[in-house]
């Protein structure tokens, strides 16, 4: 079965094709079907810090990879067949993807609002939505769903130290080190879901002191990257 990927917006740090060819032909088999579903999240792991590289969902037979600035790139699952938007659909549709297979893809105008026009508005009969100019200055533009999936980022009713940052994808909760924990660490990830992030401290020596130590839990969701 062949896959093919197309890009929303570029950004080549994200993942290589043999990645996604890989992560498209194993989804085929399993999650077709199924309207919105949680995949992987894609944790880059580095020797003194771990960070969220990007995060995967399958809406109806298309995989979005959405990177941490909000860009997203699909790929389908089980066709190759692309159609695109033309000239006479308006300036936020003109040359961007308008089915993959039988998916249908649509994307906001300016009918919708200046802060969301060009952005995509639906896979197949999965929404997404972005936070508005109605829910404050600090998350606006950035990914507020994927159909049933909601997207969360901490305000300063989670405390003061890591405001902005991703708080939550649907039921994965994502915890920084705050000014609690050892300089060296404050602001990496502490946890995500069932998996903990833990960190060499003084008490280990200097040269290791701020280091990743383990990743401990099991969560079905974590897929490390190199």
């Amino acid at each position: 079965m062949e896959a093919i990927s197309i890009y929303i917006k570029t950004n080549p740090h994200i993942m290589t094709p043999k990645h996604i060819i890989i992560s498209a032909l194993l989804l085929s088999f399993g999650l077709i079907g199924k309207s919105q579903t949680l995949n992987r999240i894609n944790l880059k792991v580095t020797n003194n810090n771990t960070y969220i590289r990007s995060v995967e969902l399958v809406a109806d037979s298309v995989v979005l990879h959405i990177d941490m600035k909000g860009n997203i790139r699909m790929s389908s699952i089980d066709s190759t067949d692309v159609d695109y938007w033309t000239q006479f659909d308006g300036q936020y549709k003109q040359g961007k993807i308008k089915s993959l297979g039988n998916t249908e893809i649509d994307y906001y105008t300016n009918f919708d609002g200046m802060d969301k026009a060009g952005k995509l508005k639906s896979v197949g009969d999965v929404l997404i939505t972005y936070y508005d100019v109605f829910d404050g200055q600090q998350d606006l533009g950035r990914i507020k769903s994927i159909g049933n999936i909601q997207f969360t980022y901490n305000t300063n009713l989670n405390g003061l130290d890591n405001i902005g940052k991703l708080n939550a994808i649907g039921d994965e909760k994502i915890v920084y080190y705050d000014r609690f924990d050892s300089d060296k660490i404050q602001g990496k990830i502490k946890s995500i879901g069932a998996s903990t992030i833990n960190y060499y401290t003084v008490f280990d020596g200097d040269d290791k002191n701020g280091l990743l130590k383990s990743i401990s839990g099991n969560d079905p969701y974590i897929n490390v990257i190199d």
